[in-house]
């Protein structure tokens, strides 16, 4: 499954406990291993009136030991008759049936005993196609009439195919499926596989269920769609949908067809998809050694409300609209990349979850990072303009962000229970977990990596796995191809233990030689400083120096405190973690950090560089390197070209904005037109043909913060210019720049124009350009607006899929925060009942932005002592810390008041362009 992500969800700065309900332990959570399912045969009858299933299933099992009863999970669902009969129809069992909705399982009793062998359980069940975005559920779109029109569509991952019928809904309870949907005869019906039969029929009432009368002969005539049975697979990625879908054509690649659907109209915007999907599915068959193992169709569907950002699913994988729909004449370079990831992303888990698939969801990192890793790894090769693993600095810097808090976790953790589950789907388990592989295969080679990938595959084929067997595989790996490295031992090292390490560097009494020594980081106590954590990491370290023999290079494991390494004679500067593909941060002594700089263009990459920026950041965060500090450092990079490195210029300025006001705030903007004008004058406003990506992606942060932060006027105006433009034909417009011009017009909006953006939230063309105009709306910064928009994300009109985080954008508004958190108060128990649980925590997100300590202490008291947080316990302590974090920070700023004001001030006088007189509408 891909994780979301969202623009504009903070509009400030980058960035304990709760009170919580009684958890079950995995042995009360866990089905006994007694009875074991080999194949499902599954029925359904969705009614896209009453917005209502029903269904029958029919589950061949192995009992193991004798029982007398049977333990089957269900969740939200009515069940009728239930009988178990052996497998020779001599013996049959009436069930009673008891639900336990907390544990969500059904406990069958029979009167008699249930010998060892092979059995059926059949039962009948009924179910409401729900909008919470889980299960068996509804996504609605609406026609050009404004009609809206439903499509019956699944999400199971992680434990929520028991919502759509009863099964034994554990990773490692794998069978086969065989699906039967009852739908209208002008409806799509898709799953796992291709259709084996298409018949007209009646359907009868669902044996053992109340009807309220219907009969038969009232029934109308459906069309039946049987389809072929699957191999081997478990519950939570398995799907089946229907609705009025449009084909958007095919592709064969190695003898499989790639099918694309969308709702009608929209099938158009399919055909970028088409070629990152045939790429990556015949790289993986190629990289894996192995075929794609679930027959000769693979079908890609955007719906219109999804809550990640795509899903799995065996030879049916759903996606977000935004995440497979793009119009390559209007969408940005982003939004294009978005689509490559997440289409790479789910082809990568037909191998790496679908064919070996983790024992229980403790091994959730294993999919998920694996994915994230081989999606960026196949983008790479599909696009190598595109530098994707350049770019992947900027989520591995995302990891350390939420890594160096006292609340995160490990990359495995112990999982008890479905709220734990849904948690750990977060920048652990797919961006550290990626960062580690990678940090991985560029220490033993790329070759030890694809051949002990390919041994793991070979060996655990339609199987389940734990974590140590792919370190295993890897180690075997490294052994085919005579690179020594032990890599269980070494992986266990960052696998199991939660946070990351800061490698200190400096020059040694010695000469030739350099000291290296580790700690924990964390942000909170006393950072890289503390003294007290006893953990230490085994640490992949890539060293690169300058010395009388010219450039070295060293790799070499570092698991110990302190170590002293010889390079040498006259070092002349060295990097560690050279390429920045470690996931450690690094900090050098004075004269080293001196030496780096000053030779910075020739000895240090763009991702190094950027990586000693982020480091240097983390520090001021964690109130280690003074702000004042850190803005000086800056300056000596201000001959970059690279939009990551000056997105750490220009994040200390727009932090500063956000909490000083008066001269130094002015100050501030003028000193944004200061550095940025000249690179917009260089770059241009317009993307031109084969331009590097790169130059696109500082194009539009120069654009965004001038056009905010820095106030303008000729950025405004243009961006008004361009939204003239393209309401008269959206593909006049430069997509990449259109994209930020749009919240740069929310920024200097009136109400005419916050009207607009709200119309076009659901009638732009594009699920991309409906996203933009919708967020914008939360960038808005007049008062009577901000309600408007509050009113908006309270009102129930912004789809499930995105509504909290809607909200959450909001609450990082600088001039919204203070409505939106009373909003949050005010409105808690509607806010918890209308979005469903798993999205809520998205708000936690924004907490940090209530940085005062008397803001901070009302959002304590609400959230530990006012209410009962039963879903995103672990979100919500990261973002009380994160909270405390930016008190502390915003403390420390203030106690720099007058220095920074000392640096800022001058800068309007040093020819930068003038403050824009304009007010904001």
């Amino acid at each position: 499954m891909c994780r979301m992500k969202h623009c504009n969800l903070s509009h400030r700065k980058q960035g304990t406990g709760a009170s919580a309900q009684t958890l079950f332990l995995g042995s009360d959570f866990r089905l006994p291993k007694t009875v074991v399912p080999s194949h499902y045969e599954i029925e359904l009858t969705p009614d896209f009136q009453a917005l209502t299933f029903r269904g029958n299933v029919a589950i061949d099992v192995d009992v193991v030991e004798p029982v007398s009863n049977i333990l089957i999970n269900a969740h939200q669902l009515t069940l009728g008759e239930v009988t178990v009969v052996d497998a020779s129809s001599s013996t049959s069992f009436t069930g009673a049936v008891s639900l336990d909705e907390k544990l969500q399982r059904a406990d069958i009793k029979v009167s008699g005993v249930i010998g060892r062998g092979k059995w059926r359980i059949k039962m009948a069940f009924e179910g409401v196609l729900n909008d919470e975005l889980k299960g068996f559920y509804r996504s609605i779109w609406k026609d050009e009439n404004g009609k809206e029109h439903v499509i019956a569509t699944t999400q199971f991952e992680a434990c929520d195919a028991r919502r759509a019928f009863p099964c034994f809904d554990e990773p490692e309870f794998k069978a086969t499926f065989k699906v039967i949907m009852n739908i209208p005869h002008d409806y799509q019906a898709l799953s796992a596989m291709r259709e084996e039969s298409v018949s007209t029929m009646s359907v009868p009432t669902a044996h053992g269920l109340h009807t309220d009368g219907e009969s038969e002969a009232e029934t109308p005539l459906l069309k039946r769609v049987e389809f072929h049975t699957t191999p081997v697979m478990s519950t939570y990625f398995l799907a089946f949908m229907a609705g009025e879908l449009e084909c958007g054509g095919s592709v064969k690649v190695n003898g499989k067809e790639l099918r694309f659907w969308s709702t009608p109209g929209k099938s158009d915007q399919l055909n970028f998809a088409k070629g990152i999907a045939a790429f990556s599915l015949a790289k993986y068959e190629d990289y894996f050694g192995i075929p794609y193992h679930g027959g000769d169709k693979i079908d890609f569907v955007a719906v219109p409300d999804f809550a990640a950002g795509a899903m799995e699913n065996l030879g049916c994988i759903i996606y977000r609209e935004t995440d497979l729909l793009a119009n390559e004449k209007t969408a940005s370079q982003s939004e294009l990349e978005r689509v490559a990831h997440v289409v790479a992303h789910e082809l990568a888990h037909m191998w790496f979850g679908d064919y070996a698939t983790m024992r229980w969801w403790n091994g959730l990192w294993l999919n998920e990072s694996f994915a994230t890793y081989m999606e960026n790894k196949v983008v790479d090769w599909w696009k190598p303009e595109w530098h994707t693993w350049d770019a992947f600095a900027a989520e591995r810097v995302d990891a350390f962000g939420l890594d160096q808090l006292k609340s995160t976790h490990a990359i495995e953790v112990a999982v008890e229970n479905p709220l734990q589950i849904d948690e750990i789907f977060d920048l652990i388990s797919y961006q550290k977990g990626c960062s580690v592989l990678r940090m991985l295969e560029q220490y033993i080679g790329d070759e030890a990596f694809r051949r002990g990938s390919q041994r793991y595959l070979k060996t655990h084929a339609l199987g389940n796995t734990e974590t140590y067997d792919l370190w295993d595989a890897l180690e075997l790996g490294c052994h085919e191809t005579g690179v020594d490295v032990p890599v269980r031992k070494l992986m266990d090292g960052w696998v199991f233990t939660s946070g990351h390490p800061v490698v200190s560097v400096k020059q040694s009494s010695m000469a030739g030689f350099i000291e290296l020594s580790q700690k924990e980081f964390k942000v909170l106590n006393d950072g890289p400083t503390a003294a007290d954590s006893p953990l230490l990491w085994p640490i992949p370290i890539t060293l690169k120096a300058k010395t009388r023999s010219g450039v070295v290079e060293q790799k070499f494991l570092f698991g110990d405190r302190h170590t002293t390494v010889y390079i040498g004679e006259d070092v002349e500067w060295v990097v560690v973690n050279a390429n920045g593909s470690g996931f450690y941060r690094v900090l050098y002594s004075q004269p080293l950090a001196a030496a780096l700089v000053a030779n910075k263009k020739t000895v240090m990459t763009e991702v190094d560089r950027y990586n000693f920026l982020s480091d240097t950041w983390a520090c001021v965060r964690a109130r280690l390197v003074p702000m004042l500090d850190y803005l000086k450092i800056t300056e000596q990079f201000l001959d970059e070209e690279d939009a990551k490195v000056w997105g750490r210029i220009i994040a200390p300025l727009n932090y500063l904005h956000t909490v000083t006001d008066g001269p130094v705030k002015a100050a501030i903007e003028g000193r944004i037109r200061h550095l940025l004008v000249p690179i917009l004058n260089r770059v241009g406003l317009t993307t031109v043909e084969g331009e590097s990506v790169k130059v696109t992606d500082l194009r539009k942060l120069v654009i965004g913060a001038l056009g905010t932060t820095g106030k303008y006027l000729p950025v405004v105006d243009k961006a008004r210019e361009m939204y003239a433009a393209w309401k008269a034909d959206p593909t006049s417009v430069d997509g990449n720049v259109f994209g930020k011009m749009v919240y740069v017009l929310a920024e200097h909006g009136d109400k005419a124009l916050h009207s607009e953006f709200n119309a076009l939230r659901t009638s732009a063309k594009t699920a991309q350009e409906q996203s933009r105009f919708m967020y914008a709306l939360t960038s808005f910064k007049d008062t009577a607006l901000i309600k408007e928009t509050l009113d908006l994300a309270l009102s129930g009109e912004i789809r499930v899929q995105d509504a909290a985080y809607f909200f959450a954008s909001l609450l990082g508004n600088e001039e919204a925060m203070l409505d939106a958190w009373k909003a949050t108060k005010d409105n808690w128990g509607k806010i918890t009942d209308m979005w469903p649980e798993h999205s809520v925590p998205a708000i936690f997100d924004s907490l940090s932005s209530l940085d005062t300590p008397e803001l901070e202490a009302d959002v304590v008291d609400f959230f530990t002592k006012k209410n009962t947080i039963e879903f995103g316990q672990m979100q919500l302590a990261q973002g009380l810390e994160q909270l405390r974090i930016n008190v502390l920070l915003r403390k420390a700023v203030e106690a720099e008041r007058e220095k920074l004001a000392q640096y800022l001030m001058p800068v309007e006088v040093q020819g930068c362009v003038a403050p824009n007189p304009e007010k904001k509408q």
